[in-house]
């Protein structure tokens, strides 16, 4: 009779938690990130649905208990922390399995954080055990949208309004338009964005008299001409070009022509298509310019009467060139272009630390002419790979630069995986070691030194560790098992005197074994405390 009104208790009992919503009933194994852990006579699993949060999301922390022993002293509270706060599950006294889950809200600032486990007995909170599960709050994707200066009328490029969101880039002007980006941020998408460019004065003389007019527009004179006929109207417009059609009295007077002074610019490469480093040629050629300015490729005040210059670029570039003449006439802007033929690698060699019995060298690299995709790495030690082959170093292999870096795409304007984690074994000997990083070409696995090559690090092989010492007291319920530290040469796992550890060596410690429940009593029950 006793155990049916157990029994009928603890179907009440889950009745209840199911219609207050407190718990769930299982985990969804598929999605979820956690594991399992033993405290007292009990086991918990615990997980949360995903390793990555936005900020201010849901994180759901889920536990399922099992175990039991009669004995208050082997009770024990299962709690969960997130960002400070912490929540009780509830409290496992013996006999069947329990089920609780809370949710938490991600932090509001992106960075690494845990869900931390806390099992401890109800009448001795120093007896616990901790179990931590890591995630991961990132940026929310930041969209580039154009401001109110898009589609806006200008004389000269804007600079104010660009960009509602995003960051922008420099202002490119153009025949008639000025055109710039708004760059996202964290994954997000870029925008296009352009503004009308307000014609130009422009003067130019007819039949020796000048004549004025708007940049884009028909050009009249109101004076005399040099052959004797008054200069009405010319049709055309202020651009590269001579006019040809001249009108006195509303009739073409053949012997007078008008010519335009506006200046005129022509702008090449030669050739289009490089490797990198190698030289392209750049040609211009004038008339009636008075000055010229580059920008793009290349930057500053060029020769007004034509030139040739040489360029080195190591990636894909555009050169512009502006000229104008003595009445600050615009030629427009001319453009030529320089590819380069399979680009070399990029990318940044980090950071170089000790993690056990590897060494960890972490950075970035990606291929220009396949930013999207990820490429591999080659690691080197005590030398480099290339130049002199008495100084070669040993290989170390290569390694996938294949994790993600918001900041590496945002700041080369590309898309995909390219930072790398890489260990390195077989050097922590408690010597200097000097390591290079080497990125791989995607289409011919040529090697490319990343910038901040080489750096050098030291690290002991030597670390204190943990080991059983003897047996468990007890073959059931909990025991005691004594521990002791010792000194182990983490290249092959051997254990070493205890002077070659260089720090102090921990105390030797005794705790509970985790062992299957003894047989339990009859009158054993779960029960729930408040959280």
């Amino acid at each position: 009779m006793k155990k049916r009104k157990n029994r009928m208790k603890i179907r009440m009992f889950f009745a209840s938690i199911f219609i207050f919503g407190s718990f769930i009933f299982g985990i969804e194994e598929t999605k979820a990130v956690g594991g399992t852990f033993y405290h007292s006579a009990y086991t918990h699993k615990v997980s949360i649905p995903k390793s990555e949060y936005f900020p201010g999301e849901t994180i759901r922390a889920s536990a399922e208990s099992t175990g039991g022993i009669s004995s208050t002293s082997y009770h024990a509270t299962l709690y969960a922390t997130v960002n400070g706060y912490k929540k009780a599950f509830y409290t496992c006294t013996t006999g069947g399995t329990l089920y609780y889950s809370y949710d938490f809200t991600a932090q509001s600032v992106p960075g690494s954080y845990t869900v931390l486990f806390r099992s401890e007995k109800v009448f001795n909170t120093s007896d616990y055990k901790l179990y931590n599960i890591p995630y991961t709050v990132v940026a929310l994707p930041i969209n580039g949208s154009c401001g109110s200066a898009n589609g806006g009328s200008y004389s000269s490029p804007p600079t104010t309004n660009l960009c509602a969101s995003g960051s922008p880039s420099a202002v490119t002007t153009n025949t008639d338009t000025y055109a710039w980006s708004c760059y996202g941020s964290d994954g997000g998408t870029n925008a296009s964005c352009s503004a009308i460019r307000i014609g130009q004065s422009c003067t130019r003389p007819c039949g020796g008299t000048t004549a004025s007019g708007t940049w884009g527009e028909a050009c009249y004179a109101s004076s005399s001409v040099a052959c004797g006929s008054v200069c009405a109207s010319s049709s055309g417009f202020c651009s590269d070009g001579v006019w040809t059609t001249p009108y006195a009295s509303g009739y073409a007077q053949s012997s007078c022509s008008v010519a335009t002074d506006c200046p005129s610019l022509t702008l090449a490469a030669d050739p289009t298509s490089i490797t990198s480093g190698s030289s392209s040629t750049l040609t211009w050629t004038t008339s009636n310019a008075s000055s010229c300015w580059a920008s793009g490729g290349w930057t500053g005040w060029k020769t007004n009467t034509g030139g040739t210059e040489s360029v080195y670029p190591t990636a894909n570039t555009t050169y512009n060139l502006e000229c104008w003449n003595s009445a600050g006439a615009s030629s427009g802007i001319k453009t030529a272009s320089v590819s380069i033929i399979n680009q070399a690698p990029r990318g940044t060699f980090e950071e170089v630390s000790c993690s056990g019995d590897s060494i960890i060298a972490s950075g970035w690299a990606f291929d220009p002419d396949n930013s999207s995709d990820s490429i591999s790495v080659n690691i080197y030690t005590d030398g480099p790979a290339i130049g002199n082959p008495s100084q070669k170093g040993s290989d170390k292999g290569n390694c996938l630069a294949n994790i993600y870096r918001g900041d590496v795409n945002s700041s080369n304007g590309i898309t995909g995986n390219h930072g790398f984690s890489c260990p390195i074994s077989g050097i922590s000997d408690g010597v200097s070691h000097s390591v290079y990083i080497y990125a791989l070409d995607y289409s011919s696995g040529a090697k490319t030194v990343l910038s901040e090559n080489p750096r050098s690090i030291t690290c002991s092989p030597f670390s204190w560790q943990v080991k059983a010492d003897g047996g468990c007291t007890e073959t059931c319920g909990t025991g005691i098992q004594k521990y002791t530290y010792f000194c182990q040469n983490a290249n092959d796992g051997s254990q070493v005197e205890d002077s070659k550890c260089t720090d102090s060596k921990p105390v030797d410690f005794s705790a509970d074994c985790d062992l299957p429940a003894c047989p339990a009593s009859s009158n054993n029950v779960w029960r729930e405390v408040a959280p």
